[in-house]
């Protein structure tokens, strides 16, 4: 629908086609059929006078040897274009002029689409960047594999900032792409009788990807390192001991990227898959760190979307599961905003 002809032409033919006239004055115009349509109820839907069978058999005739490239008439195919030709007085205006302010309003969104879909498939070479502020909640549960000591928490962090960083090349679909992001908690009042506080967490990752045409996506893959906290059940249950250990993990990730219309909104979604490589584990009342045997993965879900200018409203779902020592799920949902500051 990339050429839409919405204002009519008139011409003068020769046709036996159109009964004995020799010459006759036509309507010719394009349109665009919906899937599964018919020729005889497309041509009927324009017809505004009272014509004999014959004669519309003829009309729709003329009409077919006119579209050479159309092989099945009683089932045309999405946005399929055909040429209609019409007498003078027997192309029905009122339905015309609405099938035509119809496809002006239709083309005017696909070109506004493609516009803002540019701003993903097309950029231009060189550094872009942003800042996001994403607060999280979310469900923290450890479960020690050996005493089966559990312990189970709402989770909330307060300040979420970071900043994402790309390369695109020139003239190519290859880009690089880089993520950090800093995180504070609330201090644990009375937990377990004591006051617990957490370190930052902070986290980065660094994805080479490639836009894919056919789809208009991007597909990627690279490193994730993540630092967050747990709790030490050992020396919880042999001494009656709240500490916070500190996991550093680092993952293997592949993901797709897509941008999508919604409700007349492009929305940018992507989603990855990240599993555990190696991980260490640092004990909290000292700076020993030591290889813990975890395994596990992490699944991510990201979707945001224009609200101003270079201002982003965005929305995150992540979840971790570890397993080795202990037992760890982490389900974390975020809001927040993101500024695109170089592009």
């Amino acid at each position: 629908m990339n050429n839409i002809r919405l204002i009519f032409k008139l011409i003068v033919i020769s046709s036996s086609f159109f009964g004995n006239i020799a010459m006759a004055q036509l309507y010719e115009f394009t349109y665009f059929a919906n899937e599964g349509e018919k020729i005889d109820d497309i041509y009927e839907y324009f017809l505004a006078a009272k014509l004999s069978e014959d004669q519309i058999k003829k009309d729709i005739d003329f009409i077919k040897s006119n579209n050479s490239e159309v092989t099945n008439w009683r089932s045309l195919e999405q946005n399929q274009e055909i040429k209609l030709y019409f007498k003078t007085n027997c192309l029905n205006q009122k339905k015309y002029s609405l099938y035509i302010n119809n496809e002006k309003e239709k083309s005017e969104k696909v070109q506004a689409f493609k516009q803002q879909i540019a701003e993903v498939k097309f950029r231009p070479a060189g550094l872009k960047g942003s800042i996001h502020i994403l607060p999280t909640i979310g469900k923290f549960k450890q479960k020690a594999q050996s005493s089966g000591s559990t312990i189970e928490y709402d989770q909330k962090l307060n300040q979420v900032f970071g900043v994402d960083l790309a390369y695109f090349f020139a003239d190519s679909n290859w880009s690089l792409t880089s993520d950090y992001f800093q995180a504070s908690f609330d201090e644990r009042e009375g937990f377990e009788g004591e006051n617990v506080s957490f370190p930052n967490e902070v986290g980065w990752n660094f994805y080479i990807q490639r836009f894919i045409e056919k789809g208009e996506f991007f597909i990627f893959t690279g490193l994730d390192y993540e630092q967050f906290s747990v709790f030490n059940l050992r020396k919880l249950n042999t001494q009656g001991k709240v500490e916070v250990d500190r996991i550093k993990a680092t993952y293997y990730t592949v993901g797709l990227y897509k941008a999508f219309t919604f409700l007349g909104k492009v929305l940018h979604f992507e989603t990855s898959y990240s599993q555990i490589a190696n991980t260490e584990e640092e004990l909290g009342d000292s700076d020993y760190a030591y290889s813990s045997n975890y395994n596990g993965y992490k699944f991510y879900l990201y979707l945001k979307f224009r609200i101003w200018n270079d201002l982003f409203f965005q929305l995150m779902r992540k979840q971790h599961y570890l397993d080795g020592p202990d037992e760890m799920t982490i389900t974390r949902t975020g809001l927040g905003f993101v500024w695109v500051v170089w592009q």
